[in-house]
């Protein structure tokens, strides 16, 4: 066969880029496997917002021995989870990164990672999805503008009103008094 033939070359399971992330290169067709590489890839995503999602692979989850009660399940398990996530990989605009770095306070490092804690719950999967949870949480936020104040004039009756008001409360205070009349 002439290597500079015009027929596609069909490469053997071993040379597939792929062959190591689990899938079956006997099994993908050339259309399906467009298909089956986007399933994959969305499997991976975490959805923040319609245009925006985070990688999976770029948390790094730690977990750890919980403190507080919980009998010997606290000093056997290791079910608190200490999730990391660096927000410069996140591809959000420099508004939403200065959002979030507001909201994140304490929670973000000064190499910008965020650290969120989760140890409220027994099992290890219940605190991992509370800690992911809070990170998508965060991210949401961050990405809604604050819709800017724009500065109104009192309308003419608010204003008679407030005056009325203050004259109304004036008496009040001056009937109060006590005035000592010399007669």
């Amino acid at each position: 066969m002439n290597p500079h033939s015009s027929r596609k070359r069909i490469l053997s399971p071993s040379r597939l880029p792929f062959h190591h992330k689990g899938i079956s290169a006997h099994s993908l067709k050339p259309r399906g496997l467009r298909r089956q590489l986007e399933r994959r890839f969305k499997e991976n995503m975490i959805r923040i917002s319609d245009s925006f999602a985070i990688d999976e692979a770029d948390l790094v989850e730690t977990f750890m021995r919980a403190s507080g009660p919980g009998g010997q399940n606290v000093n056997k398990v290791s079910t608190a989870v200490e999730l990391r996530y660096d927000i410069t990989r996140a591809g959000l605009p420099d508004d939403a990164l200065l959002r979030l770095a507001k909201l994140a306070g304490r929670l973000l490092t000064q190499d910008q990672i965020l650290v969120i804690q989760a140890q409220s719950f027994r099992s290890q999967e219940r605190n991992r999805s509370a800690a992911l949870e809070r990170l998508v949480d965060l991210l949401r936020k961050s990405l809604i503008r604050p819709k800017p104040r724009r500065a109104t004039k009192p309308t003419y009756s608010s204003t008679l009103k407030r005056l009325e008001s203050k004259v109304k409360r004036g008496k009040t205070k001056s009937m109060r008094q006590n005035r000592i009349e010399n007669d």
